[in-house]
């Protein structure tokens, strides 16, 4: 129930039962309970109960008909139509409303106890995916003889139908079915999978599959034509399975049908969104040709994945050569001006045309590489930190870039310079006396900051004094995965970076400055664990520099790295031992090109292997895997052979054996006979025994 658990509390996504408290609906609404306690969802899934109306108990529909007459919660008993009425359903009744599920609705025929048909079911998943413009996928679970109808319905309506095999009933006789078929279905297939729906009615008695109220007059030849008439080839196709007892994630096989039935573009964009947020990794290998066209579609799955804390697809983004310096916002900017331009461009000559496009280049360049870093700075703050959610006493998430800065100085040091603004001696000045009045304060900080800046509050800016680009793009991502605790996407991005070991070394402080403001033992804990992770990763790139070059390694700890403050690896590692720092040394442009090229270059296969083997789809290591599981088979086959001859020498020995005790004996009895002979003691002929090695005798 995992699956449709994960499914039930994804954003956007309807769940439909029958939403009685008992069987299946129960254990779906207990489930899904279950699993938002469990990982913490605090999102409200839509749960929604379609039955009929004589179906629940007299109880039931009491407090229904007092509550919706009220129109009030109900609470107490209290005085209704002169009686004592109930307000309470009665939860130990199993034909009362499930207390999991968030909508009911209730359908009255008219009649007391039984069930209605799935036509009104049908026709309601029908009227919401054309309102919505959405799919719809059923998922039998057991199921009796009107699950027939159901499945029936929703393979005329072209609706996929999963069937999870193991579950008991109908769906294991189906699941049995499906897995011996092909989708390609033959016209002599039709005789042979007669004869296997007969054998599995046997196996399994269908009689306790009708429920009080169902028609149990149809016969066995009525069951094998209706359960045939799904196999149709015209069907076969959206009947897929689920095998409790093989697949491991139910979501998979979700995915996996709704992919195969996409349509149009649009579909495609809206599915690949539904895959970050399910993170169904599988996805990242087959994403079709639809996302080159779309400039925007890169850009905004990218951010989603981040957001989503979904690190697979992050690395898969990146792969692709994707520069998250092009945010959502920047790539709808550049297109309107295009847009301007050329409209612009139609009312000119083309001698004029000319003239202003050359005149109008530079402007241009400038003016969109100005928006670009205004567009990143933006998405930074306003997206990732703002709508996030932490858990530390002291830290607050920054609304400003000077905010920003200033909870960086403080996490990192006072050592490292702004990221952002050109400072001389004075501004610096006052920003360590800043930090060091309001050390760990930075609400107090940042609303005096705001008090300063009074005369600029109401336009906030986001434009920095410093360069920016695709590198510091990365740095600002991977810092913020630090500062919310995404270790897995800051691995990935890491790969990415060009100076892995400071910004491992600076990932360790920020990591255990923030465990010791958190507001939870938990979420202490795990800073502190993604904290050792930084250190244990910072040290393998030293190790793997060290190797290569021992001079060049020992100059990488002194140099400053302009990427992070001008801070360097020595002064960051004696901060978080010792909590003072060393004085900057060796910093010549040339030194720095160099030792950055040398780092990136010796780090890099270590920083790879990482991500490959915990944030890429193992489809060779699963392979291998088994590979590994039937070359294990085939000596265990071997062994077994071995054992099998052994055994078939012994028994030969042992029958040869036996043979020669036999023959002794009757020699023995033979002897025995003939001395009795001699004696004359009966007249009888003495009888003669025959020494046999027949089986048979």
């Amino acid at each position: 129930m995992n699956g449709i658990s994960q499914a039930a509390v994804t954003k956007g996504v309807w769940l439909l039962t029958t939403g009685l408290n008992e069987g299946v609906s129960k254990l779906i609404g207990q489930s899904v309970r279950r699993y938002r306690l469990l990982n913490k969802k605090s999102s409200n899934p839509t749960i929604i109960g379609l039955t009929s109306w004589g179906t629940v108990t007299k109880h039931t529909r009491k407090v229904l008909t007092w509550q919706t007459s009220r129109n009030i919660e109900y609470t107490t008993l209290t005085d209704f139509a002169g009686k004592r009425a109930p307000t309470a359903l009665n939860y130990d009744e199993k034909k009362t409303l499930d207390k999991h599920h968030s909508h009911f609705i209730l359908l009255d025929n008219g009649r007391l106890g039984g069930y209605i048909d799935d036509n009104p079911r049908s026709d309601f998943v029908k009227k919401v995916q054309h309102e919505c413009e959405c799919r719809a996928i059923t998922i039998i679970v057991e199921g009796g003889l009107n699950t027939l109808q159901v499945i029936k319905n929703d393979l005329k309506a072209k609706r996929p139908v999963i069937i999870i095999h193991g579950s008991g009933r109908l769906a294991n006789v189906l699941g049995a079915l499906l897995e011996a078929s092909s989708k390609e279905t033959k016209p002599t297939y039709k005789e042979s999978l007669e004869d296997d729906v007969k054998k599995l009615l046997e196996l399994d008695s269908h009689k306790h599959w009708f429920k009080s109220g169902e028609n149990e007059n149809i016969n066995e030849e009525e069951l094998i034509k209706s359960i045939l008439e799904l196999f149709e080839p015209i069907y076969r196709e959206y009947l897929s399975v689920f095998c409790l007892e093989r697949d491991p994630s139910l979501t998979d096989v979700i995915f996996k049908v709704v992919d195969a039935i996409q349509g149009d573009a649009e579909q495609q964009k809206n599915f690949f969104k539904l895959a970050i947020s399910w993170n169904y990794t599988d996805r990242t290998e087959s994403m079709p040709k639809c996302l080159e066209d779309d400039p925007t579609l890169y850009p905004s799955l990218f951010e989603l994945a981040l957001k989503e804390n979904r690190p697979v697809f992050v690395d898969y983004f990146l792969r692709r050569n994707y520069n998250p310096f092009e945010t959502t916002e920047f790539v709808k900017r550049s297109e309107n001006l295009k847009k301007k331009r050329n409209s612009s461009n139609e009312f000119n000559s083309d001698q004029k045309r000319i003239q202003s496009e050359q005149e109008s280049t530079e402007n241009n360049k400038n003016s969109l590489n100005t928006q670009q870093v205004e567009c990143a700075i933006k998405f930074i703050i306003k997206e990732l930190y703002e709508k996030v959610e932490t858990h530390f006493n002291r830290w607050s998430n920054p609304k400003t870039l000077e905010a920003l800065d200033s909870n960086y100085t403080q996490l990192i040091g006072p050592f490292a310079s702004s990221f952002y603004f050109e400072q001389n001696r004075r501004n610096q000045f006052l920003q360590d006396t800043k930090v060091f009045f309001y050390h760990g304060r930075t609400d107090k900080m940042n609303e005096t900051s705001s008090k300063d800046n009074s005369i600029e509050k109401s336009r906030i800016s986001y434009t920095c004094s410093k360069p920016f680009s695709s590198q510091h793009m990365l740095r600002e991502l991977f810092l913020w995965s630090v500062y919310v605790g995404y270790a897995d996407i800051a691995f990935v991005l890491l790969l990415q970076i060009e100076s892995r070991m400071s910004a491992a070394l600076i990932a360790a402080g920020m990591a255990q400055h923030l465990s010791l403001s958190a507001s939870t033992l938990d979420v202490r804990h795990t800073y502190t664990e993604q904290a050792k992770k930084y250190e244990v990763y910072a040290t393998d790139c030293i190790n793997a520099c060290y190797q290569h070059d021992e001079r060049l390694a020992c100059q990488l700890l002194l140099r400053e790295n302009p990427l992070f403050g001008n801070v360097t690896c020595m002064q960051e590692n004696t901060i978080l031992s010792y909590g003072f720092y060393l004085e900057r040394l060796c910093k010549t442009p040339e030194m720095d090109a160099q030792g950055t090229e040398f780092e990136n270059a010796a780090t890099y296969n270590y920083a790879r292997q990482l991500v490959e083997d915990n944030y890429r789809p193992k489809v060779e290591q699963e392979t291998s895997k088994l590979d590994a599981q039937l070359n294990s088979m085939k000596n265990t086959i071997d062994k077994l052979q071995v054992q099998i001859d052994s055994l078939n020498r012994s028994n030969e020995q042992v029958r040869a054996e036996t043979n020669a005790q036999t023959y002794r004996m009757v020699t023995s009895m033979n002897w025995m006979m003939t001395a009795m002979a001699r004696v004359r003691i009966s007249n009888i002929p003495v009888p003669t025994f025959d020494n046999s090695t027949d089986s048979n005798a």
